[in-house]
């Protein structure tokens, strides 16, 4: 950046704030869709938090620390060399990944809480909420790490490389995704079945 201010440099990089706005406008368009006629306190969990943001995050810090996190952060924004771009990349692929994973740990936890209080149908709500809400979290933030992978790996040299790898790693994480939001909905049916009225 040199002598250049910050303002400065971003005006004369359009289409960093083009995809800024484009994340921006994404995250809030899908915020929108899922509190319209809501509340936003439906879809606050703490215990599907911790589990599925917060084990992802201080995990990454113990692998990456925070300096390397901040580094990567920089990386979507400002210009970088090859090796970080790479580092950057291989940082947000690990992200997108424990969020999946520790989306599908997170539902598999309530659904074990669900099933343990079958007789008690009081407690049975907290424990889906688990069940629901993790994926969701997940998806939220593997679909933003990923996409951050992506963006950083087009920006490198060896783009095609990269970009293959960040491909293959999202589809393949995609189908695991999709494959956790397959248990809660069968639980779902096999609750309404045990507690349909007679």
């Amino acid at each position: 950046m040199n002598s250049l201010s910050q303002t400065e440099w971003m005006s004369r990089q359009p289409w960093r704030m083009t995809r800024a706005v484009g994340f921006a406008a994404a995250g809030g368009t899908g915020l929108a869709a899922i509190l319209h006629g809501n509340s936003l306190l439906l879809f606050i969990d703490a215990t599907s938090f911790l589990g599925t943001v917060g084990f992802p995050g201080v995990l990454m810090i113990g692998i990456f620390g925070i300096s390397e996190i901040q580094d990567a952060a920089n990386t979507l924004i400002f210009d970088a060399t090859e090796d970080r771009l790479e580092r950057a990349t291989g940082l947000f692929l690990a992200a997108g990944v424990l969020f999946t994973l520790s989306g599908f740990m997170m539902m598999m936890a309530g659904m074990v809480q669900m099933l343990f209080h079958l007789e008690d149908p009081t407690r049975i709500g907290p424990a889906m909420a688990v069940t629901l809400l993790s994926p969701l979290y997940a998806l939220a933030g593997s679909v933003m790490s990923f996409s951050s992978a992506n963006l950083i790996a087009g920006r490198s040299r060896h783009s095609g490389a990269l970009e293959s790898t960040v491909g293959l790693t999202s589809i393949v994480t995609g189908v695991a995704g999709l494959s956790i939001l397959v248990p809660p909905l069968l639980e779902f049916v096999l609750l309404m079945a045990i507690f349909r009225p007679l």
